[in-house]
């Protein structure tokens, strides 16, 4: 299925990355709250992985589109399942302000 769904996406020429972040949800709702923590840990876990994917953050992913479409879709569809929002922002070029992103340092 997620094959399926890398292949039809098509990205513009000039997209390149995609920086996605996944919203916090808003106030203290033990259920939203459970949510947050399940897709975070989705998003660790060895069936997420993408090959050149940078973790920015725990909830922020620099996405090469060349490579690493599936992760994007897979990520995408845990935060339909598990209700949270992401913010995708399609780059031309990888961003020289990310300087020290925590894939870098493990």
């Amino acid at each position: 299925m997620f094959q399926a769904l890398d292949d039809r996406m098509n990205f513009s020429d000039n997209a390149k990355f995609a920086l996605v972040i996944a919203d916090f949800p808003t106030g203290f709702d033990p259920e939203k709250i459970g949510q947050w923590s399940d897709f975070l840990g989705n998003a660790r876990t060895p069936f997420l992985q993408g090959e050149n994917k940078q973790t920015i953050h725990d909830n922020v992913w620099l996405i090469p589109l060349d490579s690493d479409t599936l992760f994007l879709a897979r990520l995408v569809n845990r935060s339909h399942e598990k209700g949270i929002p992401l913010k995708i922002l399609l780059l031309d070029a990888s961003p020289n302000w990310i300087k020290h992103p925590p894939d870098a340092v493990k």
